[in-house]
């Protein structure tokens, strides 16, 4: 260890850490001693360059001071990575001193005038941190060479723009400037009282000249930076920047960043959660305290984008007593229940069961073993290509595996069960899309025949979830990571999308005021239009769509055609005959429904076609049955 120690002084980076300080003391002791000459000249109005009876002064000042600040630390800062804490700890080292070398003085019989000993500290304070902020500077912006000749800055340096000229911009323009391979050129704010302005020294422009400054600077990144920004103005800024070919980054809510202080790694990709027009949907208290704390709950599909989710909500809003997490993958239901288990509390057990949802003896038994009050149904396979190809095994689990689940809960003594439905089940041309309207049909002829029963059978209907499992935006995003090409199934084909929060949180809320048989949708907003998305994600990520027309651009969009049972557009509702619920963003649909007995008969029917395996036979059945 001594070898190394004495290694590393000996070496040039050795050497090197030892000229820094002494070169910085020796700045200050002439900086000092120039600023007491100043001082002096100032009280006695003379600018003699002798003043011979007072040099023993201007050193002792000097000296006193610089060994007052080597005991305070700051000789322990590095220059080029100054901020104000640094500078403040200066500026306490030099108003210390101050007293020290004016105790000093008169210990040793020096002739110091009052009024000097102020006079003093006010000329040396601006310009001994003026002498380290300009160090700062040089060092971070025209000293590419260190004094060994060791590249300090990157030959390629990334130049940024940082749009909102508040506190969050100012944190982050103050992280990037520790990093010498960056530099933020300018800001970009939309209140025209900033505009012309400076922050930390950088200028402030309007929303104008981004396109300017991008040819001008040759700027890498434009950084969103605004505090708590809603979803309906952040959108406007993402569309106003899509048209500038500049990768764009978000900074996320200031409530999300742990330490409160922003940095580089908090930056994040733009998510088509930010580019949806319309603002989240809020959940309403009244609506999750009414599912009561203390219950037992069940939720099935619990590994799921959607189940997991639920779970979550379900432990932050309303307590249950018990939580069983019902999973036929083994390693999902491991991830949720170890994630979940994390954050419970004491009050609530969280119950992993792995099992399927087609075992209605085995379901019947969970529900009646702990004594399951709410059952929340989301297990399902729901990818549509996936379904296609594997009629049958859709079938019996959405199909099959809802009736089991339902007949297990009616059986069970089971209040309330709600069914995650999707718009694919308006009229679908998919498998997939059919067999979640059969299980919809399921629950509302059941909700007639079991009239009187404890059982109250609640549906809820949403469109395409941001974030889960097979999401288009994902892909997307890897595409142009590769350079291309993005592919879109059809140039005209939308979708409606949300976030997987708010799915969630519909399915609690919609649960708690539905009445037997009830069909609830969220009002969605418009739809999305998928080709206009991947340009806008290109757009975003710094490159520009190809253009067959004019040869130029970067990534090209291709069109594979729509896939088996897939449709142009989705249809959150089968009829018009919509009302209003509790909750401003939630409707109640009215839809015709066929009796138990018609749905029963249809059931018959698929169960022996699927023992005989009969492919043709369940497609003309669903036709003629959804």
């Amino acid at each position: 260890m001594l070898l190394m120690k004495n290694n590393e002084k000996g070496s040039p980076r050795g050497r090197l850490s030892l000229v820094k300080p002494i070169a910085v003391v020796v700045f200050d002791l002439g900086t000092l001693f120039l600023s007491a000459w100043v001082a002096l000249s100032i009280r006695l109005s003379s600018f003699d360059l002798s003043l011979n009876q007072y040099w023993p002064l201007l050193f002792l000042v000097a000296a006193v001071s610089v060994a007052v600040m080597a005991a305070s630390g700051v000789y322990k800062t590095v220059i080029r990575f100054m901020g104000f804490s640094d500078l403040a700890l200066v500026a306490r080292a030099l108003v210390l001193s101050m007293l020290c070398w004016a105790v000093a003085a008169m210990l040793v019989g020096l002739s110091v005038p009052r009024s000097f000993v102020f006079l003093q500290l006010l000329v040396a304070l601006p310009m001994v941190l003026g002498v380290r902020l300009s160090a700062r500077w040089l060092l971070r912006t025209y000293l590419p060479f260190g004094l060994l000749g060791r590249a300090r800055m990157p030959t390629s340096q990334r130049r940024f723009v940082i749009y909102g000229a508040g506190s969050v911009g100012a944190q982050l323009a103050q992280a990037f400037s520790m990093d010498s391979g960056k530099r933020v050129v300018a800001f970009i704010d939309d209140n025209p009282a900033l505009i012309g302005r400076r922050l930390n020294g950088i200028p402030i422009f309007g929303a104008s000249a981004i396109e300017r400054l991008r040819d001008a600077h040759q700027v890498s990144d434009i950084v969103v930076a605004i505090a708590n920004l809603d979803r309906g103005e952040k959108r406007r800024i993402l569309s106003r920047l899509s048209r500038h070919n500049v990768h764009v980054k978000i900074v996320p809510h200031i409530d999300e960043i742990i330490d409160g202080k922003i940095a580089e790694k908090d930056l994040r990709d733009v998510e088509l959660s930010d580019l949806l027009g319309r603002g989240e949907v809020e959940p309403d208290a009244r609506l999750i305290s009414a599912l009561g704390p203390g219950s037992a709950v069940m939720v099935t599909g619990a590994g799921g984008s959607i189940g997991s989710e639920l779970c979550r909500q379900l432990l932050h809003h309303c307590e249950p007593s018990t939580l069983v997490l019902f999973e036929l993958s083994e390693f999902n239901l491991y991830t949720v229940h170890k994630e979940l288990r994390a954050v419970a509390s004491d009050s609530t057990e969280i119950i992993p069961i792995l099992g399927s949802v087609q075992d209605k003896e085995h379901l019947r038994q969970v529900l009646k073993q702990y004594s399951v009050s709410t059952v929340y149904h989301a297990a399902a396979y729901k990818h549509v290509p996936m379904v296609e190809h594997n009629t049958a095994a859709g079938l019996r689990n959405n199909v099959i595996g809802t009736l089991h689940a339902a007949q297990a809960s009616i059986d069970a003594g089971v209040k309330s069960f709600v069914l995650v439905s999707t718009d694919k089940a308006v009229r679908p041309t998919n498998v997939m899309g059919a067999s979640k309207r059969f299980a919809e049909m399921i629950l509302q002829g059941l909700s007639d025949e079991a009239k009187g029963k404890a059982t109250r059978f609640t549906i809820v209907r949403f469109g395409n979830v941001l974030g889960s499992s097979g999401s288009v935006v994902p892909l997307f995003r890897q595409q142009i990571a590769m350079g291309g090409p993005v592919t879109v199934t059809h140039p005209n084909i939308t979708r409606y999308f949300m976030t997987i929060p708010e799915a969630a949180a519909l399915v609690l809320q919609a649960g708690a005021m539905g009445g037997s048989g009830d069909v609830f949708v969220l009002d969605m907003g418009e739809p999305v239009r998928i080709y206009e998305l991947a340009q806008q994600m290109i757009r975003l990520s710094g490159r520009e769509p190809y253009d067959v027309l004019t040869g130029k651009g970067d990534i090209d969009i291709v069109f594979s055609g729509l896939r088996p049972g897939e449709k142009l557009y989705e249809e959150l509702l089968i009829g018009d005959d919509v009302e209003a619920t509790d909750h401003t963003m939630i409707m109640r649909a009215r839809e015709r429904q066929l009796t138990w007995s018609a749905v029963e008969n249809a059931l018959y029917s698929m169960t022996g076609l699927l023992a005989s395996g009969d492919l043709h036979g369940l497609r003309k059945l669903l036709m003629l049955t959804v």
